[in-house]
């Protein structure tokens, strides 16, 4: 029997997930997007390009550029993303100058590579 297709799963749960079956898709989904992240994290180096996700505030989420700097704080790996220009601009007007071109003390699992 073949494996049922994302829409069929999608439609089992929008017609008969109980709470409890929704609990625990809420877990499993939040673990899976945990690995996701670290599997993403372990691609991410100096010179990467990168897209910064899942970070506040928002409109940093979606930004791009290029990885320029990787710190370690114990078990935390901190990094500095240069902004490409279509996000430099972005930045600097959602933050009102705060960001103009370089984003820094980024967790390395807010960073997707590109």
């Amino acid at each position: 029997m073949p494996a049922p297709t994302l829409s069929q799963v999608l439609d089992a749960i929008r017609t008969n997930a109980s709470r409890e079956d929704l609990d625990i898709l809420l877990l499993l989904i939040g673990k899976r997007r945990e690995l996701l992240s670290l599997a993403d994290s372990a691609l991410i180096r100096e010179g990467a390009q990168a897209e910064i996700r899942n970070l506040r505030p928002a409109y940093l989420s979606g930004l791009t550029g290029t990885v320029t700097a990787l710190e370690r704080y114990g078990s935390k790996v901190i990094a500095t993303v240069t902004l490409d220009a279509p996000s430099a601009a972005r930045a600097a007007k959602a933050s009102k100058g705060r960001y103009t071109s370089v984003v820094d003390s980024l967790p390395i699992g807010c960073l997707t590579p590109r």
